[in-house]
C-alpha cells in the first residue's frame, strides 16, 4: 500500500509557541593550531571541525545561520550573514570548507565584533547590569565600539529582525584566547561581570612572570586560571554582557510582555587537554546563558555540536510558566486540575477544596510534591512485555522484552538500562551527570484530562439484555458506594498515573509498550537525554465505564471498572486496566490489573490514537470499546471505525472478526490521508445497547454506523450508494472535525420506533494538530445534523444561524426550524453557525438540558511572536442553533441569571475569554468552571440542568 506524507503533528503544545526562527552564528576558530592533526588521525582539527560542522548544517531546519571565523590576529570576519537555512545552507557548506588555518585566538575580540553586528541598526543606548544597583547607560558603538570584517557581499544589517527572536553564538576553539586584549575600559567590558572588583586577592596586571600592562582581568596564580602571553580574561565578560543587554531595545514588545534581544553563548573546546575542564571557558558559558561543551575527536565534536543545537532549539518555544489544562470535578467538594511546565517539561496534578457555593477555597494537596518525595523503589510502576504476552514490573531489565531493553540501554549514552528504570522511577542522582536535570518526577501533562473514579456510575439498566439477579448492576454498584477516589491522568513522562484522590499518594503507574522506540528522540531513553526536546508519550484522556466480562481468559463474568487508556501523538496504541478495587494494586497483582494491549502492531490501520473510546454493550452480547483509527496510520489512507472487545486479545493474540471489528468508510487517499476522530455511541431502542455510532474525520464528513444487528456481520456504515459507504453529512471546503462529537433525541419530532434514528448530531470543525495549523484562518463551524434516515446531506439544506458581537458578549440569531419528517425535500436537515477568521472548535462540547455548550480556540497570529490565543464560551439550542430563551450565562456575576444577563435586550450566547485559551468546560451543579492556556481557572454560574456530572457523554451511552 502507497502512504501519502504523514500530518506533521507536533511534538509541543502549539499554542505555546512562536514561530520565529533563532539565529545562530557559527564561530569557528581558524587560529594556525586547528591545522594539527589529530592524535592517531589523518584528519587535522580543522578538517575534523568542518566535517562536523557541515554535519550539523545538513540536519538544521526552522533556523537562520550565519558564520565567523577570526579575522587574524584581530577580531572577528564575517563570512556569511544570518539567513535563513534553506536559503543560506549551500553557501554556509562552501565557506565552512574554505576555512584555512592561519593566526592566532581572539575570542573575547570576536565576541565582541559579533555583538556589533547583533547591535547594527540601533544606534541608540543601551543598559548595562538592567535593573540592578549599578544600572549604566552607553552608547550602543560604545560598548561595541568595534566592527567585524565581512566577506564582500554579505549584508552587514542586525540579524534580529523581531522583539521575540532569540539569537546565540556557538564558538567552537581548541585554545585558549591570545592576542586578545584589545577591548576597551570606554566600553564597560572589561570586567562586565564584576569578578575582578570583588575579588581578594585581586585580579593582577601582570600574571605568570609577564610584563605590567593595562588591566586584563586575570585571575592571580593559584586560582586555576591559566593565560597566555598575549591572552586575556576578557571572553566571560564579554559573553556575559551580550546574555544581560537587550542589544535592540528599539523593537519593543507589546504591553506586558517582558522580552530583551540578547544573545547566549555557547562555548565549545576541542581536542586541546588544557580546555577540558577551562574554568575561563565554564565561566563564559555560566555568564553567556549556554552550555560548556568539550570534545577531543570527531565522534564526541558532532555530538557536542548536535548537543549545543538542541539546548538551542528547546529555548525557541516560549509560553506562559505554568499552565491549566482542564479541570475534573466531583461531587465531593473537590476539583483537580492538570498543570504544565515548559522549562523542563514538568507536570502537575493539583486537588482544591471547594465551598458549598462552588467557590475555590485552598489547595489539597499537589501530586509533584508527593510523588518528587516518595521513595523510587516503593512506586509500582508496570508495564507489558510483548514477549512474554504479560505485564511486568518496571524494576529490572531481565523482565522486559528484548525491544524494551534495547530503547532502555541505547540513545545517546549506551549501557546504561537499569540506570535508566531507576531514573524514570524516580531516582534523580545521575541528573546532570549524563541524565536530563527535571524540575519534578512527574512529567508534564498537557492533553489529558484528569479522570475521578469512585462510587460505579455507568447507570446500566438491571434488565436484559443486561445481567439480572444476582448479577444486576445495581448491586454492584451498592456494593462499591463507598469505593475511595482515585484519579487517572497521562502524562508524558511516559505513564499513565493513578493517584490516591485523598492523599494525593501514586498507587500505580502504567507505561504502555506503545512508546517504547529504540529510534533516536523517541522512546523512554530519549526521556532522560540532557538535549531532551519535548514529546508526548501517554497523552490520551482515559476512558472510564463498568463492563459485564470475563478478564483474563476467566471463565465465569463479572462487573468489572474498566480503563481505557492511549496516546495520541505519543504512539500508536491503547490499553486496559481493570481498576474495580484500587485496594488490589500490587506487584503481585499486575496481571489482574492490565487486561490487553491493542496496538499497531496487531493492526496497522491503526494511526496514532487521538480518538477517545466508548465503552458499551453491543447487540452481540459482548462489550466493546469503540474507538476512530486516529492519524498517520501506515496501513491505511482511510477514516476506519474500530469495535474492540474487552474480553479479546487472550495470550496476546488479536484476530480480526474475533476480537475486534473494523468498518472502514472508504474515504481516503495517497494524496489526502484520512483519520476517523472520537466516536458518540447511542442507544436507539431503549434497551441500552449501542445501536448507532457517529464519528467526524479530517475531510470533514460526518459518519453513521449502523450496529443494531446482532450479528457483527452486519454491521457497516449506515448509508451506503452501490456498496460504497457514504457519510450522514459532508461539510464544505474539508472542514475537518476533531472532535468527539455530542448526540440527542430531536426534541421538535415525535418519537420513532425500533432503531430507526431521530438524533441531533453535533460538533465543531478546525484542527490544530500541526504547528503551521494555527495560521490558517478558513472558515470553520459548529454543525447540529438531524440524523432521520438521509444520507449525505448537505450544508444548502441546513438552518443558518449568526451570531453579533458586543464586547465581550455574543448574541445568536433565533431562526425558526422546519423539521419534516414525512417530506423531508422541504425539510432543514439541521442547523449551523459559522465562525471566520482562524475561530474553531477543538474541544468536545457537552449538553445540559436543552442547550449545547461548546469552547471556540482563536490562536494569535498578528506577528510571528504570537503565541497563545484566546476565545469564547459558547451556548445554543439544541434544536435549531439558536439564541437562548432564557439567561444560560451570569453575564453580570450576580449569582442571579435573570434579565439583568442581557444584552441589547438578548440572552447571552457568548462570552469572550482573554486571557487565554479557554479549554474544554467541566460542569457541576449550576456551576461551569473553565481553565485557560494562560493559567485563569474562570468559574461562572448557568442555568441548573439537574445533571449531577460534567462530560458524562465520556461515560454513558448517550441514549434516545
Amino acid at each position: 500500500m502507497l502512504h501519502a506524507q504523514p500530518i506533521a503533528l507536533s511534538d509541543g503544545p502549539i499554542l505555546d509557541s512562536a514561530a520565529v526562527p533563532p539565529n545562530i552564528m557559527f564561530l569557528i576558530d581558524s587560529s594556525g593550531s586547528m591545522g594539527t592533526r589529530l592524535p592517531n588521525s589523518n584528519d587535522t582539527r580543522l578538517e575534523v571541525a568542518q566535517d562536523a560542522a557541515i554535519t550539523l548544517i545538513d540536519a538544521l531546519t526552522d533556523v537562520r545561520v550565519g558564520l565567523a571565523i577570526f579575522n587574524g590576529n584581530d577580531g572577528a570576519r564575517i563570512l556569511v550573514g544570518i539567513d535563513d537555512i534553506e536559503d543560506n545552507r549551500r553557501t554556509l557548506t562552501r565557506e565552512i570548507e574554505s576555512i584555512r588555518a592561519s593566526g592566532n585566538t581572539p575570542l573575547a575580540e570576536s565576541l565582541q565584533q559579533i555583538g556589533r553586528y547583533f547591535v547594527q541598526g540601533h544606534d541608540g543606548t543601551l543598559v548595562l547590569y538592567p535593573e540592578q544597583d549599578n544600572e549604566t547607560r552607553k552608547s550602543a558603538y560604545t560598548v561595541f565600539d568595534r566592527t567585524p570584517a565581512y566577506e564582500r557581499g554579505v549584508n552587514q544589517q542586525s540579524p534580529i529582525q523581531y522583539y521575540c527572536q532569540k539569537s546565540f553564538v556557538l564558538m567552537l576553539t581548541d585554545g585558549e584566547p591570545t592576542q586578545d586584549r584589545d577591548i576597551s575600559a570606554s566600553s564597560g567590558l572589561q570586567d562586565y561581570d564584576n569578578d575582578c572588583a570583588s575579588r581578594e586577592p585581586p585580579c593582577e596586571n601582570a600574571q605568570q612572570g609577564q610584563p605590567a600592562l593595562p588591566s586584563y582581568d586575570m585571575k592571580p596564580p593559584g586560582s586555576g586560571y591559566t593565560y597566555s602571553s598575549t591572552g586575556s580574561d576578557y571572553l566571560d565578560d564579554v559573553a556575559n554582557a551580550l546574555f544581560d543587554i537587550d542589544l535592540r531595545p528599539d523593537l519593543i514588545p507589546p504591553e506586558d510582555v517582558v522580552k530583551k534581544n540578547n544573545v547566549a553563548t555557547y562555548p565549545i573546546g576541542f581536542a586541546a587537554a588544557g580546555l577540558r575542564d577551562n574554568p575561563l571557558m565554564q565561566d563564559t558559558a555560566d555568564n553567556g546563558g549556554g552550555q560548556y561543551l568539550y570534545a577531543d575527536d570527531a565522534d564526541s565534536l558532532v555530538a557536542a555540536f548536535n548537543s549545543a543545537a538542541a539546548a538551542i532549539l528547546t529555548q525557541i518555544s516560549t509560553a506562559a510558566s505554568v499552565a491549566f489544562s482542564t479541570i475534573s470535578l466531583t461531587t465531593d467538594s473537590a476539583a483537580y486540575l492538570v498543570q504544565y511546565n515548559t522549562n523542563k517539561w514538568s507536570g502537575n496534578l493539583v486537588k482544591v477544596n471547594l465551598t458549598s457555593t462552588g467557590e475555590i477555597s485552598g489547595i489539597a494537596w499537589e501530586a509533584a510534591s508527593i510523588l518528587d518525595n516518595t521513595l523510587p523503589g516503593s512506586r509500582l510502576i508496570f508495564t507489558y512485555n510483548r514477549d512474554t504476552a504479560s505485564a511486568v514490573n518496571f524494576k529490572t531489565l531481565r523482565d522486559l522484552s528484548l525491544e524494551q531493553i534495547i530503547d532502555l540501554s541505547g540513545g545517546f549514552f549506551f549501557n546504561r538500562g537499569q540506570e535508566r528504570i531507576d531514573y524514570l522511577r524516580g531516582d534523580r542522582s545521575l541528573e546532570g551527570r549524563g541524565f536530563r536535570v527535571r524540575d519534578s518526577v512527574f512529567g508534564d501533562v498537557i492533553n489529558s484530562s484528569p479522570v475521578v473514579v469512585s462510587e460505579p456510575d455507568s447507570n446500566w439498566p438491571d434488565t436484559a439484555p443486561f445481567p439480572t439477579g444476582n448479577n444486576k448492576y445495581s448491586l454492584f454498584k451498592s456494593q462499591n458506594e463507598d469505593r475511595a477516589p482515585v484519579v487517572y491522568v497521562g502524562a508524558n513522562d511516559g505513564m499513565l498515573h493513578g493517584f490516591d484522590g485523598g492523599s494525593g499518594q501514586e498507587l500505580m503507574a502504567y507505561i504502555p509498550s506503545s512508546i517504547f522506540s529504540i529510534n533516536n528522540n523517541e522512546g523512554l531513553h530519549y526521556l532522560t537525554d540532557p538535549d531532551y526536546e519535548h514529546r508526548f508519550y501517554v497523552d490520551l484522556t482515559p476512558t472510564v465505564a463498568d463492563a459485564y466480562i470475563k478478564t483474563n481468559g476467566g471463565g465465569t463474568a463479572d462487573w468489572h471498572t474498566v480503563l481505557i487508556g492511549g496516546n495520541r501523538n505519543g504512539g500508536r496504541g491503547y490499553f486496559a486496566l481493570d481498576v474495580t478495587n484500587p485496594n488490589q494494586f500490587s506487584a503481585g497483582n499486575i496481571n489482574n490489573t492490565l487486561l490487553w494491549e491493542f496496538t499497531s502492531r496487531d493492526d496497522a490501520r491503526l494511526g496514532k490514537t487521538y480518538s477517545q473510546p466508548v465503552i458499551g454493550l453491543m447487540n452481540n452480547g459482548r462489550w466493546a470499546a469503540i474507538f476512530g483509527n486516529g492519524y498517520n496510520a501506515t496501513g491505511t489512507n482511510d477514516a476506519q471505525l474500530f469495535i474492540v472487545y474487552l474480553d479479546g486479545g487472550e495470550n496476546g493474540e488479536w484476530q480480526e472478526g474475533r476480537d475486534y471489528i473494523v468498518i472502514d468508510t472508504e474515504q481516503g487517499n495517497l494524496g489526502n490521508p484520512n483519520g476517523l476522530t472520537s466516536p458518540g455511541a447511542v442507544d436507539l431502542d431503549g434497551n441500552g445497547t449501542i445501536d448507532r455510532i457517529y464519528a467526524g474525520d479530517l475531510d470533514g464528513m460526518l459518519w453513521a454506523f449502523d450496529v443494531s444487528s446482532s450479528s457483527s456481520s452486519n454491521w457497516q456504515s449506515a448509508y451506503g450508494n452501490g456498496g460504497r459507504p457514504k457519510p450522514l453529512f459532508n461539510a464544505p471546503n474539508n472542514q475537518s472535525v476533531t472532535t468527539r462529537v455530542t448526540v440527542v433525541k430531536n426534541p421538535n419530532v415525535g418519537d420513532t420506533t425500533g432503531n430507526a434514528p431521530n438524533t441531533i448530531v453535533m460538533f465543531g470543525t478546525g484542527k490544530l494538530l500541526a504547528a503551521n495549523d494555527k495560521f490558517t484562518t478558513t472558515t470553520e463551524s459548529f454543525y447540529g445534523i438531524w440524523d432521520h434516515g438521509d444520507q449525505n446531506i448537505q450544508r444548502n439544506k441546513l438552518l443558518e444561524q449568526t451570531y453579533q458581537t458586543t464586547g465581550n458578549t455574543r448574541t445568536l440569531t433565533d431562526n425558526t426550524i422546519n423539521y419534516q419528517a414525512d417530506n423531508p425535500n422541504q425539510s432543514d436537515q439541521g442547523w449551523y453557525i459559522d465562525f471566520v477568521d482562524g475561530e474553531r472548535i477543538i474541544t468536545n462540547p457537552a449538553t445540559r438540558g436543552g442547550f449545547i455548550f461548546f469552547n471556540t480556540t482563536i490562536p494569535t497570529t498578528d506577528s510571528p511572536c504570537s503565541f497563545g490565543g484566546s476565545g469564547w464560551l459558547m451556548v445554543a439550542k439544541v434544536e435549531n442553533g439558536g439564541q437562548p430563551s432564557e439567561a444560560v450565562f451570569d453575564v453580570n456575576n450576580d449569582d442571579q441569571l435573570d434579565d439583568n444577563d442581557k444584552i441589547n435586550d438578548n440572552f447571552v450566547s457568548g462570552l469572550l475569554y482573554e486571557a487565554g485559551v479557554p479549554a474544554e468546560s467541566s460542569f457541576l451543579a449550576d456551576q461551569m468552571y473553565t481553565a485557560t492556556s494562560s493559567g485563569e481557572i474562570d468559574k461562572r454560574k448557568i442555568i441548573d440542568s439537574g445533571v449531577k456530572r460534567g462530560r458524562i457523554s465520556w461515560k454513558e451511552i448517550q441514549r434516545n
